[in-house]
């Protein structure tokens, strides 16, 4: 095909933009001459600072509606691109896709929102897959057709980066911190989170050095909307903790999670960020399926109490959250340390 712009439209949440990312760097593999270009909302465009592979990027205001959706479309007709990609997979980035001008046009194999009256599928879904495969499926089909191979997804980790300004940043916050281990406390919807006091327990237990021998400094990390879970967990705390609780950019998020012996968090963007960079990582996992979003790369690993409801993603009228709570301190601090014990 010989492209000289690709774009990639993935506007959103922070995680299912990570999870596709391996796509750009295997499509740079691909056509290392090539512009690739990704379709972001406004909001988490600074991730895309770390993604490797991408040169530009269309931003779209999701607060701008229907006139601001039609700039985008405009926006991304005006660039003539040779391959367009899909992979949010919903009817409103179908509708870009199809509209775009391009020669070439591919999506998920995972349509929703009737998208699948608009686009065609790569391929059928597979619901074994884990959400990275199942993005880097387009990538493959694309290989395919070139007559090519690219690598695996798990052998591109990490495929995010941090800049240089912002591991500087990273350097600086964590200046005070002999073994920094990294705790996502919250998550977008109270079916992610463990509770306050079960973590705060954890990280009284991991940071303890009469129970381990090398005691970790513990960092909490999160979004300003998290601050307030994040206060309940140290509140709990014996010792002083690094509190980066909506304090820091996404790049600099990055730039912490990077220099972390481990990362342990709810299912959450901070955990799949730190996965990406390749860190050792912990997910704890109730409501969302650990098969499609477990941290993923080779030295991570997660924990979860199956009930007979869950994976369930809050499709139903659960208050109680028992996948949640169920999980012990010693499920997860067991995980840790064999992780730590492993680094």
């Amino acid at each position: 095909m010989n492209p000289k712009k690709i774009l990639i439209i993935k506007p959103s949440g922070i995680g299912d933009i990570v999870h596709a990312a391996p796509v750009a760097k295997a499509l740079k593999i691909l056509y290392p001459a090539s512009e690739i270009h990704w379709v972001v909302f406004t909001k988490f465009a600074g991730i895309m600072r770390c993604v490797e592979g991408v040169d530009a990027l269309v931003k779209w205001d999701r607060k701008g509606g229907i006139k601001e959706y039609f700039r985008v479309l405009g926006e991304i007709r005006r660039r003539r691109y040779d391959i367009v990609i899909d992979l949010q997979g919903l009817l409103r980035s179908a509708f870009l896709n199809r509209f775009s001008n391009a020669a070439n046009k591919f999506s998920t194999p995972l349509l929703r929102e009737l998208a699948w009256l608009v686009e065609r599928p790569v391929e059928k879904y597979d619901p074994r897959l884990h959400a990275v495969e199942r993005n880097y499926r387009v990538a493959e089909f694309i290989a395919r057709i070139e007559g090519k191979q690219i690598p695996a997804p798990s052998e591109l980790v990490p495929w995010l980066k941090v800049p240089d300004r912002e591991d500087g940043i990273a350097a600086v916050a964590l200046s005070k911190a002999s073994l920094p281990a990294a705790f996502a406390v919250a998550s977008r919807g109270r079916h992610k989170i463990w509770p306050a006091e079960k973590f705060a327990e954890l990280i009284n237990r991991m940071s303890d050095p009469a129970e381990n021998v090398a005691a970790v400094t513990p960092v909490l990390v999160g979004s300003a909307g998290e601050r307030d879970i994040a206060a309940a967990v140290v509140s709990k705390l014996k010792r002083k903790a690094v509190n980066l609780v909506g304090e820091i950019s996404l790049p600099e998020l990055a730039g912490v999670l990077k220099k972390c012996r481990i990362v342990v968090g709810n299912d959450s963007g901070v955990i799949h960020i730190a996965a990406a960079l390749g860190v050792p990582t912990l997910g704890v996992f109730g409501a969302t399926n650990p098969v499609w979003y477990r941290p993923y790369n080779d030295k991570s690993a997660y924990v979860y109490k199956k009930c007979p409801c869950s994976p369930c993603d809050i499709k139903t009228s659960c208050r109680d959250f028992k996948c949640m709570k169920d999980i012990t301190v010693e499920d997860v601090l067991k995980k840790a340390m064999d992780i730590l014990g492993k680094r």
